[in-house]
């Protein structure tokens, strides 16, 4: 993930990006992949050569094969794939963060610690601490709902902030609350805002799988 932030490209505080989408299969299915890339096919057909060398005695042979197909990666000048990389790309747990479930791995990219802070967030921190509790049972932790929905506002909330560092916009607002049919899901509101206008420039509610139980709790 981290090769990713350092190959988006900004010009005059527009970014361009490669777009992200998410798979159909994944909308049924907890086991696939939630997002991918976007691509294009051009219409061409790769030709692969090869050489046959196994019988020397009949010489070495050379054969075509039509490989698959060509495809480009899609590009867009919006914020989706940076949102996307922010709140689900597994940020480095802090020293006083309680990891879940027993765990011992606190994440994030063994690069961050030779790579110096620059503004409010080090780009080597890219990512969310989300998973701490994407991951965990909160009832067997022992926290409310409460503690469970402002961990995850404000684990969102300073995942984005590099794009308020990098000029691409000026404030980020989170909200996060319990949403579904039975209001048991976590969601999170993303609204992002350029300029002195109110109308937001970026708005999207981001849906989860981390429940809360009937008793209070979450799991």
């Amino acid at each position: 993930m981290q090769g990713y932030f350092y190959a988006r490209r900004i010009y005059h505080n527009n970014m361009i990006d490669i777009a992200t989408a998410t798979p159909l299969l994944a909308k049924t299915s907890h086991t696939s992949i939630p997002f991918d890339w976007c691509l294009l096919d051009t219409g061409k057909s790769l030709e692969r050569v090869w050489h046959d060398s196994s019988n020397l005695c009949a010489g070495v042979k050379q054969y075509t094969d039509t490989a698959s197909r060509e495809y480009e990666l899609v590009m867009e000048a919006t914020m989706h794939t940076a949102v996307i990389h922010s709140l689900f790309t597994d940020a480095r747990a802090g020293n006083d963060d309680k990891l879940p479930m027993n765990q011992t791995d606190r994440r994030g990219w063994l690069g961050a610690f030779y790579v110096p802070k620059n503004g409010t967030k080090a780009v080597t921190d890219y990512g969310s601490r989300l998973w701490i509790i994407y991951n965990s049972h909160a009832s067997s932790e022992g926290e409310g709902t409460d503690n469970v929905l402002e961990f995850a506002r404000f684990a969102a909330y300073e995942s984005l902030l590099w794009l308020v560092d990098e000029g691409i916009v000026d404030t980020v607002v989170v909200t996060s609350e319990w949403r579904g049919a039975l209001g048991t899901l976590l969601a999170l509101n993303v609204q992002m805002f350029k300029g002195n206008v109110n109308k937001p420039i970026y708005n999207a509610l981001w849906g989860t799988t981390l429940e809360r139980t009937q008793q209070g709790h979450d799991s």
